[in-house]
């Protein structure tokens, strides 16, 4: 969606805040799913979330495409959070009581393929777009996500563990260090997430002065900054498990603190798409560290909860962003916005490193005997 930016601000006339709130409206709703839902998903409703999170989806996708003014795009994008924070968590708990003991892996592969999606999108809309209407890739995403929705409806999603019929927010947790250092080091992740989803198509139009020439520009930069998490997701996540999942995502968000700086400092697009490959490289190393802590820490039987919580904050954090930078980039320019992402970044990866001190002197594997015995599979199926 966020390529078409350009295209929404010119065609339809909306301004770029506006625009910003259209992109934190999907962070929003999606922080409200994966807060109050999730935990669902342990309490043997994970296949639910995950085909009412499809169908509510496509959903959304048809109120955008039908759209031309931003109550429409603002309403279309609140029901594609909901879809898309109802879905995630119950994901993400089936990768943890899967394979206990490739937590890493699995979540860097379910990375790569999450990416690819992502990356899809744009190639999607550079081919329909121009030929077919700016609500063209919308009609593509409905068809792909009923596609998704025949296909899992007869897979499995894990089981109930004992305890968590009783289980509802997850926010007793927050008391933990080690979830007070994934919320810490998601925020800090997220704000750059924010950020760029909302600017880069509009930072690339405004230093090409073109929108229809800017336009290869901000599907190339798309492409090749997300091929390298495309690629490399497995194996960061393998990394992780060998490093450490707070140190390795500790030192990635760093290094991305430098990165968001020089997306407002630099002028050139080749230049900027260089900087996003190697982000975009740190990141597959890093990226995969969170949710892995989560799925290592978190109790058995909330770990959906557990997973939810932390993605609620990291949306919540996306959308406060997104809405802020397209605000402060129409009023001060590129500048002060990148660096306030920035600024906030370094508070929070120095906050998460702080607070992670005792499990990073651990390695992987010992992780989660400081918060309790490790994730087992039970078995208990359910559907």
């Amino acid at each position: 969606m966020f390529t078409l930016i350009g295209r929404f601000r010119d065609d339809y006339g909306i301004s770029e805040g506006k625009l910003g709130v259209v992109v934190g409206a999907g962070f929003f709703t999606s922080f409200l799913g994966q807060l109050l839902i999730a935990p669902m998903a342990d309490r043997g409703r994970a296949k639910v979330l995950l085909l009412g999170g499809l169908a509510t989806n496509a959903t959304g996708l048809l109120i955008m495409a039908l759209s031309t003014n931003f109550w429409g795009l603002f309403i279309g994008r609140v029901v594609m959070g909901l879809g898309i924070g109802s879905a995630y968590p119950a994901i993400r708990r089936a990768i943890a009581v899967a394979e206990p003991d490739r937590i890493g892996a699995n979540t860097g592969t379910m990375l790569s393929a999450d990416v690819a999606g992502f990356l899809a999108g744009p190639l999607i809309a550079f081919a329909t777009v121009n030929r077919y209407g700016i609500n063209a890739p919308f009609y593509v995403g409905i068809a792909l996500g009923v596609t998704a929705m025949i296909l899992c409806w007869n897979v499995r999603m894990g089981a109930v563990v004992e305890g968590a019929q009783s289980q509802r927010l997850a926010l007793n947790l927050l008391r933990e260090r080690w979830m007070q250092a994934c919320v810490a080091l998601g925020i800090a992740f997220f704000a750059m997430i924010g950020t760029f989803d909302a600017l880069w198509a509009l930072r690339m139009t405004d230093l090409i002065g073109d929108e229809k020439k800017a336009g290869p520009y901000i599907q190339l930069g798309i492409v090749i900054f997300a091929l390298p998490l495309v690629l490399l997701g497995k194996i960061g996540g393998k990394f992780v498990e060998k490093r450490g999942a707070f140190r390795v995502s500790s030192i990635g968000l760093a290094l991305g603190v430098c990165f968001v700086s020089l997306y407002g400092l630099v002028s050139i697009p080749a230049v900027l798409i260089m900087i996003g490959v190697v982000q975009a490289t740190v990141d597959s190393f890093g990226a995969p560290g969170i949710p892995t802590a989560v799925n290592q820490l978190a109790p058995p039987e909330q770990i959906a909860g557990a997973q939810g919580l932390v993605g609620a904050m990291q949306t919540l954090t996306g959308g406060v962003f997104a809405i802020g930078a397209g605000f402060l980039y129409q009023r001060y320019g590129p500048v002060l916005t990148y660096t306030s992402t920035a600024a906030l970044m370094f508070a929070c990866v120095a906050i998460g490193w702080q607070r992670s001190a005792p499990y990073r002197r651990n390695n992987s594997s010992a992780v989660p005997s400081l918060a309790g015995p490790a994730v087992a599979p039970v078995s208990t199926p359910v559907s």
